[in-house]
């Protein structure tokens, strides 16, 4: 896939199970990713992924010491998925964006029970919207 600067391009952002008992989660770090940044919302969905959607797209940590435990948390509860479009460096101002707000709330120092995803890059985004499209088409 070509990437041209200017061109728009998607991200994914995801909170994970977890985010419900924390409004300021949807309400406040993701909203205000999409009014900072001038994003649209192209796809968005709560729901309960499987475990085969879980382990496709957590794949690297397959056979890590953590992995069982994180798809556990995973499957506890539903995540709610936003699919984004926004200008080229989308991918770079949402990790940002995330990662302010995370140290701003000193929410969670575990790599596990974070509550916000953001693709790390743009092989990742591609990846990680490919398989939530296909959850979304099953669900």
């Amino acid at each position: 896939m070509l990437f041209r600067s200017g061109c728009p391009m998607e991200t994914l952002v995801f909170l994970k199970p977890g985010w419900e008992k924390d409004d300021y989660l949807l309400y406040g770090v993701v909203n205000r990713l999409i009014s900072k940044y001038n994003l649209s919302i192209l796809q968005k969905r709560e729901i309960l992924p499987d475990r085969k959607f879980w382990t496709d797209f957590y794949s690297k940590d397959v056979g890590k010491s953590y992995f069982e435990d994180m798809i556990q948390y995973l499957l506890s509860s539903k995540s709610n998925f936003f699919i984004l479009e926004g200008k080229d460096n989308i991918i770079e101002l949402a990790r940002g964006r995330v990662k302010y707000e995370r140290a701003k709330r000193k929410k969670s120092s575990s790599d596990i029970e974070n509550f916000l995803h953001t693709s790390d890059s743009r092989e990742n985004a591609t990846r990680e919207i490919a398989l939530v499209r296909q959850l979304f088409s099953r669900k």
